[in-house]
């Protein structure tokens, strides 16, 4: 058995030496631009709290933890942002704002976040600590698929929320809810990525 897989792993390897990429680059090309960093937090930005009615400075404390995809010739960064720099972490609500931009440097922010806690029936699982870490892919009918973190401050739970725009978001709740009668609904899990495939120029 040993023997087999140093085999199999040897064939791996010189299959795997043999690709030549069409395109020929190294990690030695990238350089860090003046423009750095391309976001930052804004105590400016004001949004109204559903769950508080109250106005927030959404994007106070931090912004981080980005997803980026094209659309329309633009580059979209749904990225996390916290509210208030005075807690410690774990201590803030995270909402989801959305930035685009035409070269990938200098970007435009959205006024106010397009995923955040509100008054659903998720929010169970996203208050008080919010909607953090996007993950973002497109299907085959051109639909939006986020993947991110409801926070309780109990439980960090794996989330999806789907959308035509980016803009208006429609969440689904928690992942794993219905997975195996629900024996992962209340065990930690984040940061997760959906698998894709290359159809054309598109990732979907």
């Amino acid at each position: 058995m040993k023997r087999r897989f140093i085999y199999s792993f040897f064939i791996l390897m010189i299959t795997g030496c043999g690709y030549h990429p069409s395109v020929k680059w190294d990690f030695k090309t990238f350089y860090k631009p003046a423009e750095n960093p391309v976001l930052s937090a804004d105590s400016s930005f004001t949004f109204t709290d559903p769950i508080k009615n109250e106005t927030v400075r959404w994007q106070r404390a931090d912004v981080f933890n980005p997803a980026a995809i094209v659309k329309d010739n633009k580059v979209f960064l749904l990225y996390r942002s916290e509210d208030n720099p005075a807690a410690i972490l774990g201590g803030r609500t995270s909402r989801i704002g959305l930035a685009y931009s035409g070269d990938g440097i200098h970007f435009t922010k959205y006024p106010t976040p397009v995923l955040y806690p509100d008054s659903s029936r998720f929010i169970q699982y996203d208050w008080p600590g919010g909607c953090e870490d996007p993950r973002i892919v497109q299907t085959e009918d051109s639909l939006y698929v986020l993947a991110y973190t409801s926070w309780n401050y109990r439980v960090a739970r794996l989330s999806i929320a789907v959308s035509k725009d980016l803009t208006h978001w429609e969440k689904k709740g928690p992942a794993f809810a219905k997975a195996y009668d629900g024996k992962f609904l209340d065990i930690w899990s984040k940061s997760g990525s959906i698998i894709t495939k290359k159809v054309g120029n598109h990732i979907i």
